[in-house]
């Protein structure tokens, strides 16, 4: 993070919501370009192709924003609860 962001300070934040796992990351760096924070497959790199893959493999969803100063990264998934309730069959 630090490499890239030149951010002096990071928080990282972990919740359950609503059946949901959240993972949240900031940092105080220098934010990301908006074609980066659309997930435009064309300017997203390996680090964060790689994120949302991942997320998405487990049913979550990846959200980058600029904070001005930094950037937040977002990850949502649903709880292995959650996850249960889906792939039961009715």
């Amino acid at each position: 993070m630090f490499r890239h962001s030149g951010a002096s300070k990071g928080r990282v934040s972990l919740t359950e919501n609503d059946g949901h796992i959240v993972v949240l990351v900031r940092d105080d760096g220098k934010g990301i370009q908006e074609q980066i924070v659309q997930l435009r497959p064309e300017s997203v790199g390996v680090g964060i192709g790689g994120m949302r893959q991942r997320v998405t493999e487990l049913g979550g969803r990846l959200r980058l924003a600029n904070a001005n100063p930094g950037t937040i990264v977002e990850v949502v998934i649903p709880s292995r609860r959650q996850v249960e309730l889906i792939s039961t069959p009715a």
